[in-house]
C-alpha cells in the first residue's frame, strides 16, 4: 500500500543526462522514495542512461541519504538539472512527453532514412479512414482533466498528428500523439501539415498514397482539436504559436507543382490518344 501512496503528494526533481547531455529523465522524490521517470521522446541511449542514474540514486539513499538529499547532491553533478518542486508525479510525467527542439532535430533527420513501418502507417490509416466512413457512434467525450502534453492546459483532446517526407528513392514518417489543447494541437496540425504538403510528394508512392492519406488523418485529428474551447492556464510551459493557417503558408502550395505535373500528363495523353 505505501508503495502505492508514494509520489502521491508534492515531490522534488533534478533532470539527468545522457553522456552526450540529451535529457534521460527525471529522478524523483519525496520524504521516504526515490523514483523514476524516463523521457519516453528521447534517443535511444537514454534508457541506459536512465537506470545508471536511478542506481546510483538508490545506492546512495540505501547508505542512509535522505531521498532529497540524494537529489540535492545529484543535482551538482555535471549537466545535471537543479533541484525543482512539482505537485506530483504525474505533473512530471506529463513532462517527461514534451518534446523539446532537440528532439524535433533527431527525428527531422531519422526522415531521410527509409522506415520499416511504413506499411504498418499505412494500414492504420486505412482503418481510420473506414472507421471515419462508416460509424455512426458519437465520438466518446475527452475525460475533464486530461491535460496537453505542451503546456499542461485543458481541456484536451488524445489526438495524433502525423508528417511524411517523400523523396525519389526513401520515404519518411513521423507523428506526435497525445492530449493536445486547442492551441498547441492547431500549432502541430499547420507545422506537420505544412511540412508534408511541401516535402511529401517526391516519390511515386508518396504521391499517390502515403502524402494523401497523412493529409485527410491529419483533417480528421483537427476537426477533434477544433471542437476544443480555448484552454485554461498551462502549467508545464508556454503554449505553442499556431501561426499562419496553412492555406497562407507559401511552403504549402509546393504541393502544386505535382498536381499541376499530374494534370499535364493527364492532358498530354489524352491529346496524344486523340
Amino acid at each position: 500500500m505505501a508503495e502505492k501512496e508514494a509520489g502521491a503528494g508534492p515531490v522534488h526533481y533534478v533532470t539527468v543526462p545522457t553522456p552526450d547531455g540529451e535529457p534521460a529523465g527525471y529522478l524523483w522524490a519525496d520524504a521516504t522514495t526515490i523514483g523514476w521517470v524516463h523521457r519516453g521522446v528521447g534517443g535511444s541511449g537514454t534508457c541506459q542512461a536512465g537506470s545508471d542514474w536511478y542506481d546510483r540514486a538508490r545506492e546512495l539513499h540505501g547508505r542512509g541519504l535522505a531521498p532529497r538529499g540524494v537529489l540535492n547532491l545529484l543535482s551538482r553533478e555535471p549537466g545535471v538539472g537543479p533541484l525543482t518542486d512539482a505537485p506530483g508525479i504525474a505533473a512530471i510525467e506529463e513532462l517527461a512527453r514534451v518534446v523539446a527542439p532537440d528532439d524535433d532535430r533527431r527525428l527531422l533527420k531519422e526522415l531521410d532514412r527509409d522506415d520499416a513501418e511504413a506499411w504498418r502507417e499505412l494500414d492504420a490509416a486505412y482503418d481510420a479512414l473506414r472507421y471515419a466512413e462508416q460509424s455512426d457512434t458519437p465520438a466518446i467525450p475527452q475525460p475533464a482533466l486530461l491535460m496537453c502534453r505542451f503546456c499542461g492546459g485543458s481541456p484536451a483532446a488524445d489526438v495524433t498528428f502525423r508528417a511524411h517526407r517523400g523523396l525519389v528513392i526513401l520515404m519518411g514518417f513521423r507523428k506526435t500523439d497525445g492530449p493536445m489543447c486547442f492551441t498547441c494541437g492547431l500549432a502541430v496540425y499547420r507545422a506537420y501539415t505544412t511540412h508534408t504538403l511541401s516535402q511529401g510528394w517526391w516519390s511515386p508512392l508518396s504521391l499517390f498514397l502515403f502524402a494523401p492519406l497523412t493529409l485527410v488523418r491529419n483533417l480528421l485529428a483537427v476537426r477533434r482539436v477544433r471542437r476544443l474551447p480555448a484552454p485554461g492556464p498551462g502549467t508545464l510551459g508556454p503554449r505553442y504559436d499556431p501561426g499562419l493557417p496553412v492555406h497562407r503558408r507559401p511552403r504549402a502550395y509546393v504541393a502544386l507543382v505535382p498536381v499541376l505535373w499530374l494534370l499535364f500528363m493527364i492532358v498530354t495523353g489524352l491529346s496524344g490518344g486523340a
